[in-house]
């Protein structure tokens, strides 16, 4: 491997190298070299990429009507690997801030009470994996 061989690894001594529950974090170049008598021969390298199956979607997904002084509340599902250390990032299109009353912006659900003209648009989520891939709901 280029690097270390991952610790969760079995069979770094014989013919076969498996990785069991693997994370992006073991993606890599992987080679065995074999040894015998003081010569040594390496095999060919053998590119290992990890698909951590990240995905989100955001409910509700259509038009949504509430009149003003109502509330809006949107949940995001996300999967994918290790979902216990997914981070939440809330966006309105076309914006970046939102105003202080919004509720969750870095969480599963986010809430915006007292609806005002100015909070009509697009709100999107994007989830972040602890490998820094990211996905976002659209």
């Amino acid at each position: 491997v280029s690097g270390s061989v991952p610790s969760t690894s079995r069979g770094q001594n014989s013919n076969t190298l498996t990785i069991p529950r693997a994370t992006p974090r073991d993606e890599g170049m992987y080679y065995c070299m074999a040894s015998k008598e003081g010569i040594s021969v390496e095999s060919n390298r053998s590119s290992v990429s990890v698909d951590d199956q990240l995905s989100v979607s955001v409910t509700p997904t259509n038009l949504v009507i509430i009149g003003e002084g109502g509330t809006a509340q949107f949940t995001a599902t996300a999967s994918g690997i290790n979902e216990m250390n997914f981070m939440y990032q809330w966006r309105k299109s076309g914006s970046n801030r939102f105003p202080n009353k919004v509720f969750g912006a870095n969480g599963v659900v986010l809430t915006i009470p007292s609806l005002l003209e100015f909070d009509e648009g697009r709100y999107y989520c994007t989830v972040t994996n602890e490998w820094s891939r990211s996905v976002r709901s659209d």
